[in-house]
This record gives structure tokens, sequence and C-alpha cells, in this order.
């Protein structure tokens, strides 16, 4: 038989040993529980940036569509003027052949005067 003591002590030794164990096992969960969230938390941060790479192509897409809608519409602009112009060019041709006409019948009545005036 062991004397008390022993006895006592070899008791809190074994407490002691399974209270070893259940920190270690705690500790395990932990850690098990850490690593699990990093890897939860990398997920969503590769979802993130899936996300953001996403609405980055959509953003650059739709800025290409806006520079070829303003580059349409200078075109448009510019045909635009363009045909301003050429009304304008009609206008003041037209001007002039009503000035030409004017003229020439200044000149036909000028003739027709000096032609009676030769027949009297």
């Amino acid at each position: 038989l062991l004397p008390e003591t022993e006895k006592i002590s070899r008791k809190d030794a074994e407490v002691q040993v399974e209270e070893i164990q259940v920190e270690k096992n705690r500790d395990g969960k932990i850690q098990v529980e850490k690593e699990n969230l990093q890897v939860e938390s990398q997920a969503k941060i590769a979802e993130q940036e899936k996300i953001i790479s996403e609405k980055n192509k959509k953003l650059e897409e739709f800025e290409i569509r806006s520079q070829n809608f303003e580059t349409q519409k200078i075109q448009l602009e510019k045909r635009v003027l363009q045909l301003e112009k050429e009304d304008l060019n009609r206008h003041q041709d037209l001007s002039q052949l009503e000035d030409r006409l004017i003229q020439l019948e200044k000149e036909k009545s000028r003739i027709e005067v000096e032609s009676k005036e030769r027949s009297k």
C-alpha cells in the first residue's frame, strides 16, 4: 500500500494530466476554428475580388461604348455642319442667280427701250 500523500499526489498528477489533455483539446479546437475562419475569409476575399473584377470589366466596356458614342456624335455634328454649309452655299448661289436675273431683266428692259427709240 502507498502512503496517503503518495495517493494524493498520484491523483493530483492524473487530474493534471486530464486538465492538460482538456486544454490541448480546447487549443486544438481553437486552432481548427481559426483555420476555418481563415479559409472562409480567403474565400470571401476571392469572391469580392471576382465581383470587383467583373464590375471593372463592365465599367471598361461602358467607357468604350461611351467613347464610341462620343465619336459618332462628333461625326454626326460634323456632317450636320457640312450640310448646313452646303445649304448656305446653295442659298448664296441662288441669291447670286437672282441678282444676275435682275441684271438681265434690267439689261433686257434697257435694250427694249433703246430698240423702241431707234424705231421711232
